[in-house]
């Protein structure tokens, strides 16, 4: 893995604020199974139901719990951690959603006065201009670090909503759910998930059973089991969402979409720098001198006039070789409209016997390794740069890198 270089976590089921507590908590969740089609027409319906519910929606306010427990596999009794869920919001404009556990404290919004982002484990606040919420349920769940993406009405949502292409069972169950001070009948759905690591030790995400409410169109308790390795142990982690309070389209007063950062926290004004507070995110980007394999040099600046993006990396990091099938898709798609290149400050004889196996059409370099450091802060690897024609830094990215994070990046300097 790279020197420093942080484990991407996502899951569909996690709201925007689970960036920082799949981190935290070292939760070990991949993106959901697809399916050809749902195999329970009750599903169907149900998700149906829910679109037209969230479609028509157009205000919220919600309660619930969040429980994480790692057990060695076949064991009880692991380590446990517990955090509230809060989340309310009113369209077109007003967003809160609130985790706060024992680990960790968060907080996202956007109010009359400003928006911000805060992770408490970090120490970092973004705060910014109130933003105009966008409305994408596809996105409910999806953590990239955009505005587009976190400041999105839906947000808050994301753990209570039926999902498009999950594996159901056939059957479906009845029971009931206290929610509202009351007990709510529910249908009971269960996916087809396995219940073991499935391929090259990844995290995999095992059986899902939710309880859904046919009268409000929400999940009101959710638990997925996901199986993961540590240090060669076979690990089980039960992830349980639960709604405990619900309003839809109630009114909610704007005195719930303020904050104020805690003493102490670190003010950053680009959500780039929430999680990486040296991004370099709208500096200009200083000029660096790149070798090609064959060895002629050139410069960065040579290349103004046209969106470039660099992607520093190397052979050995497990990491950058995830990314780079990503870049080599968009290359393909997008290379006509943006410059790629991908840097390494290992030998022309390493990086030749690389491409032998795993080829790629863009474009390869070295780079000075003292250099990069210097002048572009690699301490971890992979870390991608996208800059606009201009020579100005759109995006720092640290980590490897999806290809609709990498997608929305690039759309940062108009490549689409």
């Amino acid at each position: 893995m790279s020197r420093t270089s942080p484990h991407k976590l996502r899951h569909r089921g996690l709201s925007p604020a689970g960036i920082a507590l799949s981190a935290v908590c070292l939760l070990a969740v991949l993106p959901v199974i697809a399916a050809a089609g749902v195999a329970n027409p009750d599903y169907d319906k149900a998700r149906k139901q829910t679109v037209k519910m969230a479609e028509g929606l157009q205000s919220y306010d919600l309660a619930g719990i969040l429980t994480m427990t790692n057990n060695v596999k076949g064991q009880t009794g692991g380590q446990s951690t517990e955090a509230t869920m809060t989340a309310a919001a009113r369209w077109p404009d007003r967003l809160l959603s609130v985790q706060s556990g024992d680990m960790f404290s968060l907080n996202l919004g956007s109010g009359p006065e400003q928006s911000w982002f805060y992770l408490g484990q970090l120490g970092n606040a973004y705060i910014g201009k109130p933003v105009p919420l966008t409305r994408d349920l596809a996105g409910a769940g999806e953590m990239d670090l955009t505005a587009a993406k976190i400041f999105n009405f839906y947000g808050g949502l994301g753990p209570f909503l039926l999902e498009d292409g999950l594996q159901i069972a056939p059957g479906t169950g009845h029971g009931t759910v206290t929610a509202n001070g009351r007990e709510i009948s529910c249908l009971i759905f269960k996916t087809m998930g396995p219940e073991q690591i499935v391929a090259g030790q990844q995290p995999t995400e095992g059986p899902r059973t939710i309880h859904f409410d046919p009268q409000s169109g929400l999940v009101l308790r959710s638990e997925l089991t996901v199986y993961f390795q540590r240090n060669g142990v076979d690990f089980a982690q039960n992830v349980v969402f639960r709604l405990t309070d619900f309003e839809l389209n109630g009114p909610v007063d704007d005195a719930r979409f303020v904050f104020e950062a805690p003493s102490g926290a670190r003010i950053v004004d680009n959500l780039d720098r929430l999680t990486n507070p040296d991004a370099m995110t709208g500096q200009a980007a200083p000029d660096i001198t790149f070798t090609d394999l064959d060895g002629g040099s050139f410069q960065l600046s040579d290349l103004k006039g046209k969106p470039v993006f660099i992607d520093f990396w190397a052979t050995w990091c497990p990491p950058c070789k995830m990314e780079m099938p990503h870049i080599e898709t968009l290359y393909k798609e997008l290379g006509d409209d943006i410059t790629i290149v991908a840097a390494s400050s290992e030998d022309v004889g390493t990086i030749r016997k690389f491409l032998q196996k795993t080829p790629y059409s863009f474009r390869i370099v070295t780079v000075n390794d003292v250099q990069a450091h210097t002048l572009f802060k690699t301490t971890s690897i992979p870390v991608g740069f996208v800059i606009d024609a201009a020579g100005v830094i759109q995006a720092h990215m640290v980590g490897a890198q999806t290809e609709a994070q990498l997608r929305a990046a690039f759309a940062k300097v108009g490549v689409k």
